[in-house]
């Protein structure tokens, strides 16, 4: 897992940040969280993220 400060920075480049606001306010998921899940959203291979969430 890379580390926060490098999955915000990835984040901000894609403007995601959206996303993140979305599960931090709608879901009531902790910032951290939310901004790994966005980020392991789209650099993980579809396999990789079932693996990781639903496995």
């Amino acid at each position: 897992m890379k580390n926060l400060e490098m999955m915000k920075q990835y984040i901000r480049e894609h403007n995601l940040c959206g996303q993140v606001r979305e599960f931090v306010e709608g879901v009531d998921m902790d910032s951290a969280d939310a901004i790994e899940y966005v980020y392991d959203s789209h650099v993980l291979s579809k396999e990789e993220f079932v693996a990781k969430y639903f496995g």
